[in-house]
């Protein structure tokens, strides 16, 4: 016999965790919600919870409040409260504050393995909801009723759980989409983006920085252990010659 809930959601990284915890807070804790995840929380390859730094706005912040949810993250969270920005060649520049503008910070960053850590523990104390991690969706059955969900451990563990409603947080190669035929529209800006975490001479004080090249536009945010999250993105004709580049000209 199946598990019956009444959410399954497939994928447990940033958007499938968040919406399962907000889900659970917005029902009162009246629905029952199964989270399944294909990589174990401390897999270095997890592809949601990874090395990289992310910027919540200000408006993702108040939703994340509304939810209960702020508390879970908010003292790892590196505020920002000054923006500049400027384009390489031209004199003007402009320089945003979040005080000019009656806000505590514009937004914040914060590093998605801790936020991947801290979710997990999160969830793991919701009763309401389950979370099968590491499994991966094997098979979707749609019935007139609801949906049933195969799935598999990598021990090849099976179980079958039903729905009345499936949501595919799982990535762009979704196994639900596939399962359920839903086509993918891939539009090509061939355009690159190189991300990268560098240690800083000194503390951030809350600075963010985004710069317009001929080549491309770079964006650094500084997080609380002085470390610089940068991300950068050229387009495609500029690849090779960044590879060709010495780690230090580069």
């Amino acid at each position: 016999m199946p598990k019956k809930y009444d959410v399954v959601i497939a994928g447990g990284a940033m958007a499938g965790a968040t919406l399962a915890m907000a889900l659970d807070t917005s029902f009162d804790h009246a629905l029952n919600i199964a989270v399944v995840e294909s990589f174990a929380q401390d897999n270095a390859a997890h592809p949601g919870f990874d090395a990289r730094s992310i910027a919540l706005s200000h408006g993702t912040v108040e939703i994340l409040k509304g939810y209960g949810l702020w508390h879970v993250i908010e003292d790892h969270a590196t505020p920002i409260t000054h923006i500049h920005v400027s384009d390489r060649g031209h004199a003007g520049m402009t320089d945003f504050y979040a005080d000019k503008e009656g806000l505590d910070a514009m937004g914040y960053v914060v590093e998605l393995a801790e936020i991947g850590k801290r979710f997990n523990d999160e969830l793991a104390k919701r009763e309401h909801i389950d979370l099968f991690c590491p499994y991966s969706v094997s098979e979707v059955v749609q019935h007139q009723q609801a949906v049933t969900v195969d799935i598999q451990s990598p021990e090849n563990e099976t179980m079958q759980l039903e729905a009345k409603l499936v949501v595919a947080a799982d990535g762009a190669d979704s196994a639900i989409c596939q399962a359920v035929g839903l086509e993918q529209h891939i539009q090509d800006f061939e355009q690159v983006a190189v991300i990268a975490n560098v240690l800083t001479g000194e503390a951030p004080n809350g600075r963010a920085f985004e710069r317009f090249t001929n080549m491309a536009r770079l964006r650094c945010c500084l997080c609380h252990n002085r470390e610089a999250r940068s991300f950068g993105v050229c387009h495609q004709s500029w690849r090779s010659r960044y590879k060709r580049c010495h780690s230090m000209s580069f």
